[in-house]
This record gives structure tokens, C-alpha cells and sequence, in this order.
């Protein structure tokens, strides 16, 4: 069973968030999708935990959350992805901070789009996983080289999903 994530806080302006792992081992910053921080979020965060990783989900809503469509649209545009793009910065300093030797990230559609547009502005990371999710090109330089992979098939995502975790 995975363990329990921990809140914390971090950066210069205290963003809260949740954690899980040893400070020694190598860090992924898992970035929520429009939802905010779910309890889905924290369930895969527990299982790449479980896989030797610490993991930090920064709280990018500040505590907001939401299972309605419409009020997950509001929460998203209302979101300033620079603002975020540097919170994500922060999040990767902190973690280096506090035992971390190498950072990774890694979101699902909203936080995919964070995930390449913190590549693209040069966020010290080892490595990068957008699962979908493209920035806007008027925010961020997309004529950086990088990799993406997206199927057709992939109609859902974990949150949308039943599956019982272990």
C-alpha cells in the first residue's frame, strides 16, 4: 500500500502542497490536471513513490478543487500559467534543497501543458513527461526540441478511471 501523502509548504511565498517519499531519493513533480489537487492525483503520486521516487504535487489552485466541468474550466482560466510556470521552479529548488539529487516532471492535460511550457522556460529539470496538454504559444517558446507522445486511443485519465489502488 502506498504511504499517505504529506502537506507542506515551500517556496517564497509558502504554496502548499503535498509530498510523499524519502528527501534522499530522486524527486518527480507530478502537476495536477484542471481538477486541482484530487485524491486520483495523490493515488499516483503514492504508486511512482512506491516505484523509489519522492514525489511533490504543488497545490497550484491553493486548495481549490472540483469535480464539475464547468467550474474546472473557470479554476483553469483563471490560472496565471507564468505565475505557475515559476511556482513549478520553486517547487524543483525546494525539493533540490531538502535532499533530492535529481528532479523529473511529469502532468496530465492542464498539468502536461505546465509540464512543456516549465521544459521550454528552462526549469532545472532531468526530464520531462506531458501526458497531453500543449501551452498556450503566445506564453511559451515551443521551438525548443523535445519529445511528445499522444494516442488517439487515450480517451481518459486516471481521475476518470475506475480502478481500486493497491
Amino acid at each position: 500500500m502506498s504511504p499517505a501523502t504529506t502537506s507542506v509548504t515551500f517556496g517564497k511565498s509558502g504554496l502548499p502542497g503535498y509530498e510523499v517519499g524519502d528527501k534522499a531519493l530522486p524527486a518527480v513533480i507530478i502537476i495536477q490536471e484542471w481538477w486541482g489537487v484530487t485524491e486520483a492525483c495523490k493515488e499516483i503520486a503514492g504508486i511512482i513513490s512506491d516505484h523509489g521516487f519522492r514525489v511533490l504535487i504543488p497545490d497550484l489552485y491553493k486548495g481549490k478543487s472540483t469535480v464539475e466541468a464547468e467550474e474546472a474550466a473557470h479554476l483553469m482560466g483563471a490560472l496565471d500559467f507564468k505565475a505557475a510556470v515559476g511556482e513549478i521552479s520553486e517547487a524543483c529548488e525546494y525539493l533540490k534543497a531538502t535532499g533530492s539529487p535529481k528532479v523529473a516532471i511529469a502532468g496530465f492535460c492542464m498539468g502536461g501543458a505546465l509540464t512543456l511550457a516549465a521544459a521550454s522556460e528552462g526549469v532545472a529539470v532531468c526530464a520531462a513527461a506531458p501526458f497531453y496538454g500543449i501551452p498556450d504559444a503566445r506564453y511559451f517558446d515551443r521551438t525548443t526540441p523535445r519529445q511528445r507522445r499522444y494516442t488517439p486511443k487515450q480517451r481518459t485519465t486516471p481521475r476518470q478511471r475506475r480502478y481500486t489502488p493497491k
